[in-house]
């Protein structure tokens, strides 16, 4: 959900020439580049560009070719008649019940629910759910999406950016989510127009999907929002219940004054937003029921705040990267400690604790001791949270009712506290 993405150049690195294969490795040598948490399934990218997925299966959105849950990973399948798994991955989304995947030369696939046409494959309703990866087609439906550097994925919609700094868009569109200026689902991508409506909107650098809104950073540090504003999480002042943007508008700065600016990380939840500066500073707005904007207090707010420090005191600062899960939020500082605040009844927050927060908590160590560290990637999900650190491992931690924390068992009875590693296996 929510998370951040930055227009990164293919990754190519990634995935150097003649790269061992994946079953040449024994499990505990994997090591992983990407993850992403949908509502109750997780998906993560391991260095060979690899895509593996646990958690919720009802719909095929661990692409695994069954719809069957898994409380351990598994790898996504191809969508062939061959038993053909996906690779050359670098990027992963996952939103309630399906996932998107970016691989190295720019090409998007998709698989799980696809209802209202968010596999962008040209197809929608029920029957052409898929429980392998297809490859998301072009405008109209012709030849196939090609040049992306960045991808999300909304509640039944998904994102993608590309490398012209245009923003892609197909699935539901109740609330103008797509930003096309209609209310129309799309089942191949369109591209998001530019605030008078009269062209497409350029110059983007990343992209980040809530449950029915987008927001996008600017080449000049600026943010535009489209799409559902009854919970303010547009960022654009007074809201109210059934307002939405058909296209895209700019994020007010603090207190409403001027415009939000020098914005280099953004990411999107279920009703909120949050972004962070060039400075390390981290600001949020939108819907607060759980104290998901960090500003001590559950008042909803429709333009930006500054994130409160741990406890309450001073302001966040010095801070690496931020996400948004449904309704709680993550950040991580210079040094991959985790910081987190909002809904906390599942243990999301892995504080070792089920309380909802009104400010930031650090996030704990395994088995409570000491605080987690050293992450370089993380994502929320509506009620769990996951993480990669500077090794490579994976954790995680919150509900793990149909086992999407990975650890090979399930139900409500063995959510997590805080943070466990991922069993991958052998």
């Amino acid at each position: 959900m929510r998370r951040v993405r930055l227009c990164l150049l293919f990754l190519t690195t990634i995935f150097l020439a003649g790269c061992a294969s994946l079953f040449d490795k024994p499990a505990q040598e994997l090591t992983f580049v990407s993850i992403s948490a949908g509502r109750d399934h997780t998906v993560a990218v391991d260095s060979d560009g690899n895509v593996w997925a646990w958690g919720r299966n009802y719909y095929g959105q661990l692409g695994d070719g069954t719809n069957i849950s898994k409380s351990v990973p598994v790898r996504v399948k191809i969508d062939t008649e061959e038993e053909e798994y996906l690779s050359e991955i670098t990027e992963v989304a996952a939103r309630n019940n399906h996932t998107i995947a970016l691989d190295i030369y720019g090409n998007v696939w998709a698989w799980g629910r696809n209802n209202s046409g968010q596999l962008g494959d040209g197809a929608h309703g029920l029957e052409p759910d898929k429980s392998r990866a297809v490859r998301v087609r072009g405008p109209g439906g012709l030849d196939l999406l090609s040049g992306i550097v960045a991808i999300d994925a909304g509640y039944e919609y998904s994102v993608a950016l590309d490398v012209n700094g245009n923003v892609w868009t197909w699935g539901n569109n109740a609330w103008g989510q797509l930003g096309d200026n209609t209310t129309d689902n799309r089942n191949t991508p369109v591209q998001v127009v530019s605030s008078d409506g009269k062209g497409s909107l350029s110059g983007i650098i990343a992209v980040a999907a809530g449950a029915v809104h987008v927001i996008a950073a600017g080449i000049n540090g600026n943010v535009w929002a489209w799409g559902s504003n009854d919970h303010g999480q547009l960022g654009i002042g007074p809201f109210a219940l059934g307002d939405k943007e058909t296209k895209p508008v700019k994020v007010k700065g603090l207190s409403g004054e001027g415009y939000l600016s020098d914005i280099t990380t953004l990411s999107a939840g279920e009703w909120h937003s949050i972004a962070l500066d060039g400075s390390g500073n981290v600001y949020a707005w939108g819907n607060n029921s759980y104290g998901q904007l960090g500003i001590g207090s559950d008042f909803h707010y429709g333009v930006p705040n500054p994130v409160k420090g741990l406890d309450g005191d001073g302001l966040l600062a010095e801070i690496n990267a931020v996400n948004a899960g449904g309704f709680h939020s993550l950040a991580f500082d210079q040094i991959g400690s985790v910081w987190a605040w909002g809904r906390g009844g599942s243990g999301q927050l892995g504080y070792g604790g089920n309380s909802s927060k009104l400010t930031p908590v650090q996030t704990k160590g395994p088995e409570g001791e000491g605080y987690l560290s050293g992450i370089e990637a993380i994502d929320g999900g509506s009620y769990h949270t996951v993480a990669i650190d500077e090794q490579g491992k994976v954790w995680a931690w919150g509900s793990n009712t149909y086992g999407q924390l990975g650890d090979g068992t399930s139900g409500s009875e063995n959510r997590k506290n805080t943070p466990i590693l991922v069993k991958f296996p052998d």
